[in-house]
């Protein structure tokens, strides 16, 4: 969760004096050494509450072993080429006809270059890095085909790459504005629409994006989509929990910490979400003028155990739970 300006105090808050931060390590092992002054809202909670902005940050800012865990420093997508490799070595794409002019296809056609060097060149070539944003944790690809790992064009969505690990904070206010209709906002100013003291609930979800090239028609799309503005895809209760922490941006680290306290649930799984589903949800999000928020956001450093709260919770609720108010 991007802490901008409009959530956070002129004055540097030092970790040293401040409440338990985000985000934490979710290895149930792992202990931090800052007591929350209460426990953490449970995952029913959320219903009385209204949701006032989704986001994506680049990378899991959180960590969980197994799971999303792959350093910063060994992301990208080239990361992932052993993963990749020893799989068929026919380019399904370069043998279709519409292909074949490509470039990079006729490259990989007369041999000069294997499949994995052409899905990395191209995916470059269509989605360049973004040196100005600070990579978390990214999930895995075993198990991911090389065909679910083609680009994909993204319309709506910013800076964006199919084989990347996106995290997603939905954000929810005691205080947000009311409204008849189901809506969310840029940035977080609405948090505070109606209190400066807030209850604030994030609930977040690391999700690898894939091309499920099976999507063929708008039905179908929006069947995978399945309201994902407003819905995390519901993870099963022994894989979640909940905890004490803080706002995150790349704005802090482990010197200068968030003043603003925020109720996390957390999906501790990687979720695989499909490129045409992620773009759906970047039209929707850019109808309401999210229009800042349809590429990722920097994500913090992991914080250190000084600063991360004692316990992380089991987050317990329905697993079929009704709408959240708006």
């Amino acid at each position: 969760m991007e802490a901008e300006a409009e959530l956070t105090s002129s004055d540097v808050l030092l970790c040293s004096n401040a409440q338990p931060q985000a985000p934490r390590n979710l290895d149930p092992a792992f202990i931090g050494d800052l007591e929350a002054p209460y426990e953490p809202v449970d995952g029913e909670v959320v219903n009385d509450f209204i949701q006032v902005n989704l986001h994506f940050h680049l990378g899991a800012e959180h960590y969980s072993p197994g799971e999303y865990d792959i350093a910063p420093q060994d992301t990208g997508f080239g990361r992932f080429r052993s993963q990749l490799s020893g799989r068929a070595s026919k380019n399904f794409w370069c043998l279709k006809p519409y292909y074949r002019h490509l470039k990079y296809c006729q490259h990989y056609l007369a041999g000069v270059i294997d499949e994995l060097d052409w899905l990395v060149q191209y995916n470059e070539k269509t989605n360049p890095p973004m040196p100005d944003v600070r990579p978390g944790f990214f999930c895995g690809l075993e198990g991911i085909h090389r065909w679910y790992l083609h680009p994909y064009k993204f319309r709506y969505c910013e800076d964006v790459k199919v084989g990347y690990t996106y995290e997603f904070h939905w954000v929810y206010s005691s205080a947000g504005p009311l409204s008849s209709q189901p809506a969310v906002y840029p940035g977080l100013g609405q948090v505070f629409n109606r209190s400066v003291t807030p209850v604030v609930i994030v609930r977040g979800q690391v999700c690898r994006i894939i091309n499920n090239w099976h999507l063929k028609t708008k039905r179908q799309v929006y069947a995978d989509y399945n309201n994902f503005l407003y819905q995390w895809r519901q993870p099963s209760i022994a894989d979640a929990v909940r905890y004490v922490g803080s706002t995150t941006s790349d704005a802090y680290d482990n010197n200068v910490c968030s003043p603003v306290e925020v109720n996390w649930h957390m999906d501790t799984k990687c979720c695989t979400l499909s490129a045409q589903a992620m773009d759906l949800t970047c039209k929707k999000m850019k109808e309401q003028g999210l229009t800042g928020d349809l590429r990722p956001q920097s994500s913090r450093e992991l914080v250190a155990r000084d600063w991360s709260s004692t316990v992380a919770y089991p987050l317990e609720e329905s697993e079929d739970i009704p709408a959240v108010r708006h």
